[in-house]
């Protein structure tokens, strides 16, 4: 796994108190993990973008928010009665949500955003053979 950022790079951009300092290694490990597993082409060294989407994760994974599980699906229909109390919510399956038009969390979109042009065309193979030579044709 790649380091892109490390405790102290957390630490200058959100202060000491982001975290508790037993905790920090784990979640900057988290951090480290979430974007080595994007298969993103990153150089190095590291650029500044990505030490910033890296600060946003790791303020998601200090609060639970950077591997959370949904447990139940978006709310597709809500009904109140005020006489008698009724009230019924039917919330869509979590597996439904897996989909392109679901919406993200604010921090997920802020690091897709940052790291976007990181990525690679998918499909594509950089085929470079000769070392350089131009060919002579």
């Amino acid at each position: 796994m790649t380091e892109y950022v490390s405790v102290a790079d957390v630490d200058k951009a959100l202060g000491d108190e982001w975290a508790n300092d037993s905790d920090k290694p784990l979640f900057v490990a988290l951090v480290n993990a979430y974007i080595s597993n994007q298969h993103l082409n990153i150089p190095s060294p590291t650029p500044e973008v990505v030490v910033q989407a890296a600060v946003v994760l790791a303020k998601a994974a200090s609060s639970g928010d950077l591997y959370a599980q949904t447990t139940e699906g978006a709310l597709i229909h809500e009904r109140a009665e005020a006489g008698d109390v009724m009230a019924e919510l039917n919330y869509a399956a979590p597996s439904t949500l897996l989909d392109a038009s679901r919406q993200l969390p604010q921090w997920e979109q802020i690091v897709q955003a940052l790291l976007g042009q990181f990525k690679g065309t998918t499909g594509s193979i950089t085929v470079g053979y000769g070392g350089g030579r131009r060919c002579g044709c």
